[in-house]
């Protein structure tokens, strides 16, 4: 499926908006370190964040503001939602078993928290059972399951651990339905896209980012490739499943569209990366001085500003360069804020 199509009404509303978010950031956002008084996990501070930026929280599956989807900086990993699968075995009055029963049959005993719960080394990646013998795939039909084989246990003692009637290959354990899937993704991320508060080594929120807006074709192929990827923190002392999907931040950044900053000497730079000839290309457009243009005169306008010899121009102008940057120029509606 390809993105949504937009109209010109909805891609004017979708560029206030993003316009708003930056103005909202620079104000209430930018420059402050957040104190974590009540905890330290992301999802606190994902809410304290909210709060910042004038945000009621809530649990609808849809993007935090109308069309964007905000997300705050942490140290490794950014996820994009908790999204329980469709179908548990220990709700499926086949499996013959309870989710406490679940967590001691296909998870681990954690002995530091004297608890048994399925994260971590028992939840399985993508394509490749592990020594739990389980393994996370796709299907064709675009749906996610989780599957336990046996035979691929690596467990010494599953003979005593596994129950008689679970002792088979291929037994599901959990499944995503593709279509509910695919509403939970694209109702969050494929309207405008989203956004992320960055901060530096410091803690200190120093620019916001912009991404576009994807499908769940496209989400899904990055769990094929293991980019996204199930983070399980189900435990026996929480009725909370903890089914989140998340991504290193190093695979997000990979799709930063814009960047909403302060350079040294305090003015606002507005850094857009767009697509040109198979390359990526960082323009950075920023007022250095007083009396320049608040808004660049087109691509040729900013190529002469910075001198480029004449010989080179003329090549670029015969390679179409410039016609296809004023076409992303316009695409991106790149303007300076001042």
């Amino acid at each position: 499926m390809k993105a949504k199509a937009r109209s010109p009404l909805l891609k004017t509303k979708i560029e206030e908006e993003r316009s708003k978010i930056v103005d909202l950031y620079f104000s209430k956002v930018h420059g402050r370190k957040f104190e974590d008084k009540g905890g330290t996990h992301d999802g606190r501070r994902g809410h304290a964040l909210e709060a910042m930026m004038g945000l009621t929280r809530n649990c609808r599956n849809q993007p935090d503001f109308v069309y964007f989807e905000l997300k705050i900086d942490t140290k490794s990993k950014t996820s994009y939602g908790d999204w329980s699968p469709s179908y548990w075995i220990f709700n499926d009055p086949s499996g013959g078993i309870s989710r406490a029963k679940f967590m001691e049959i296909f998870g681990k005993y954690n002995e530091k928290k004297s608890r048994w719960s399925w994260s971590g080394k028992p939840v399985p990646k993508i394509n490749v059972h592990n020594t739990f013998g389980q393994i996370l795939e796709v299907d064709p039909d675009l749906s996610i399951s989780i599957r336990y084989s046996y035979s691929k246990d690596q467990r010494e003692d599953k003979a005593t651990i596994v129950p008689a009637h679970l002792c088979k290959d291929d037994l599901m354990l959990a499944k995503w339905d593709a279509q509910h899937l695919r509403c939970l993704v694209e109702n969050k991320f494929n309207h405008g896209g989203w956004c992320k508060c960055k901060k530096d080594k410091n803690g200190v929120f120093n620019e916001i980012v912009f991404g576009d807006p994807f499908t769940y074709e496209q989400w899904v192929g990055w769990v094929k490739t293991g980019d996204v990827f199930f983070d399980s923190g189900m435990c026996q002392k929480s009725s909370r499943n903890y089914a989140s999907w998340r991504a290193h931040n190093e695979h997000w950044d990979a799709f930063i569209k814009e960047r909403h900053g302060k350079g040294t000497n305090g003015k606002i730079v507005v850094e857009t990366k767009m697509l040109w000839g198979g390359f990526g290309k960082i323009f950075t457009l920023a007022r250095k001085w007083r009396g320049m243009l608040p808004i660049f005169r087109g691509a040729r306008g900013m190529v002469m500003e910075r001198g480029m010899r004449t010989e080179r121009r003329v090549r670029w102008e015969k390679q179409g360069f410039f016609k296809e940057w004023d076409r992303l120029m316009e695409e991106s509606r790149v303007t300076i804020h001042t």
